[in-house]
Parts: structure tokens; C-alpha cells; sequence
């Protein structure tokens, strides 16, 4: 998530995302996203009858060449990746990330047996 700090994603400005979606970001250790994304999906889910738990833990992230931003708080999510039922644990940054949308990265894929092809543009 590489942006300006004291401004919302461009993905978020555009309304790109739907509640739930995410960005796969190579640079991105664990699944992470700001307040409005979490607040948007647990809206949904809650309509959907849908069950979602928080839990607590301490994970430092660092967006672009910002300062660090602790997360104390993770949610865990219920998805569904080509058939197969899985739960994401997804950390929440508050403050000057709370505008970051969902974004996952290689360790999520490598769950799910997808493989991410730079040379080629595309998912599998």
C-alpha cells in the first residue's frame, strides 16, 4: 500500500472495491486493511447473517516510506477462494491507514495454491 499517508487509497477514492475485495500487494507480509474497509465488509456480512470474530495481537506495518503503524486488532473472515473454504485473518490499521483497502499478500496465495505470474500479467 504504497501512498501518501494523509490521503485515501486511489482504489478507495474510485470506489474500485466492493466490500470484501482485495488488492494482491507482493510487498505485503500479512493480510491487512484500514477501518473503512473492515467497517464495509462487517456491514455486509452482519446483513448476510454471516460470522466474523476479532481477536487481538500486535503487528507493526509500514506503508511506503511512512511511519510505522501499529495494529492491535485482526479479524478473522470466512472466504471462499475457487471452491475451497478457508478463514483469512485480516489485520486493521487505524489513524493514517485507515483508508487502506484489503490488500493480501504472497502468503495468502501460497495457501490458496495460487500462483502469481509477473512475466505473464496474470493469476492461476
Amino acid at each position: 500500500c504504497s501512498h501518501a499517508l494523509n490521503r485515501e487509497h486511489e482504489a478507495y477514492q474510485a470506489n474500485v472495491l466492493a466490500p470484501g475485495h482485495v488488492i494482491l500487494d507482493t510487498g505485503c507480509r500479512t493480510a491487512v486493511a484500514g477501518r473503512k474497509w473492515h467497517v464495509a465488509l462487517q456491514s455486509l456480512m452482519r446483513q448476510k447473517g454471516l460470522p466474523f470474530h476479532k481477536t487481538n495481537h500486535e503487528e507493526v506495518y509500514r506503508f511506503g516510506a511512512g511511519e510505522p503503524i501499529v495494529s492491535r486488532t485482526a479479524y478473522l473472515y470466512p472466504v471462499q477462494v475457487h471452491g475451497k473454504c478457508d478463514v483469512i485473518r485480516m489485520s486493521k490499521v487505524g489513524s493514517d491507514g485507515r483508508g487502506c483497502p484489503g490488500l493480501i499478500g504472497p502468503g495468502e496465495l501460497n495457501r490458496w495454491n495460487q500462483c502469481l505470474s509477473l512475466d505473464h500479467r496474470k493469476s492461476n
